[in-house]
């Protein structure tokens, strides 16, 4: 789109006006708030798919992948992470501290 490096077009361009996750969240809210899901949660968990987003919208993946994709973070690990279930796993360190223990 444009020239300037450090702007990351793809993500700006599938993310503007937010169309696609309010277009999910219209069709799937009743069932997402059963889940303990609101507007908030559901943003930051299409917020982990914004690569898969922009694969769809490339015609990289189908529809159904991409809903398959979707539903399985909303069903996964990543949905409780963003419910609050369940903690990230901590990155551990490639570079143990001296005398060998983490």
């Amino acid at each position: 789109m444009g020239s300037d490096k450090r702007i990351d077009w793809d993500s700006l361009s599938v993310w503007y006006g937010n169309k696609i996750p309010q277009y999910l969240w219209n069709s799937w809210k009743g069932e997402l708030k059963k889940k303990g899901y609101n507007w908030q949660k559901f943003l930051k968990l299409m917020k982990y798919r914004t690569d898969d987003t922009i694969l769809w919208v490339s015609g990289s993946i189908s529809w159904e992948d991409f809903m398959n994709r979707v539903v399985d973070s909303i069903e996964g690990d990543v949905g409780e992470i963003v419910l609050g279930k369940k903690r990230p796993k901590e990155r551990r360190s490639k570079n143990p501290p001296a005398g060998g223990r983490e």
